[in-house]
């Protein structure tokens, strides 16, 4: 159908559409989510911070072992010290009979010496005189001092004493100085203390070891 003149118009004017309300309900509608969206992620926690593993504390370092020293020795100790084991070296019985002083106190671990030749105190001279002739020709040391020409003597005490001569550490009386060398050959080796005072040896303590044939 068809309009003229001012029927046309009014129609017209009755068609257009008042948008604003709706245009206004969706900006508020639009504002709202953004507010809604605003409020959610203001209340959502932020996802905490990952907390660095923590290192174990490093193994304590081991300490290294600490030597006890004894008293020192004086320089007449020293060098009778010194004396015996040239002594002994070179199977000097008559040398090594006038360094010991009686009551000589000698002691091995083997058990395999000759007979007489074993642990014992020599309270006289004459018992001297066998330990020295049983020293003299113990093949063994005679070999590991002839390997090892300058064992070291350093002094020790009864309270630093080794494992093997602590049975016998009630003999070490007063005044006696211990003094200990290891002496390492080919077939043997051989751990040993010399009692001396400056003017003498008054015993000496043998632990004695082999190698695996």
């Amino acid at each position: 159908m068809t309009l003229a003149g001012d029927d046309a118009t009014d129609f017209n004017a009755t068609m257009v559409v008042d948008t604003r309300p709706i245009q206004s309900r969706t900006v508020a509608t639009v504002a709202l989510l953004a507010a809604c969206t605003l409020a959610c992620q203001r209340a959502t926690p932020a996802p905490a911070a990952a907390t660095p593993p923590v290192a174990a504390p490093p193994p304590a370092a081991r300490p290294a072992p600490v030597d006890v020293p004894g008293p020192a020795a004086s320089a007449g100790e020293t060098a009778t010290a010194a004396r015996w084991i040239q002594a002994l070296r070179q199977k000097g019985t008559a040398a090594i009979t006038t360094l010991a002083r009686a009551p000589f106190d000698f002691h091995d671990t083997r058990t395999t010496l000759p007979k007489g030749c074993g642990s014992h105190v020599a309270s006289d001279p004459r018992g001297i005189a066998v330990v020295a002739a049983c020293l003299a020709k113990d093949k063994d040391l005679h070999a590991t001092l002839l390997a090892y020409p300058e064992p070291r003597l350093f002094a020790i005490s009864k309270e630093t004493l080794p494992e093997w001569a602590k049975p016998w550490a009630a003999e070490l009386t007063p005044g006696l100085r211990p003094m200990s060398t290891f002496i390492h050959g080919d077939k043997a080796a051989f751990d040993m203390i010399l009692l001396v005072t400056d003017d003498g040896v008054h015993g000496v303590w043998q632990n004695v070891t082999f190698e695996p044939k």
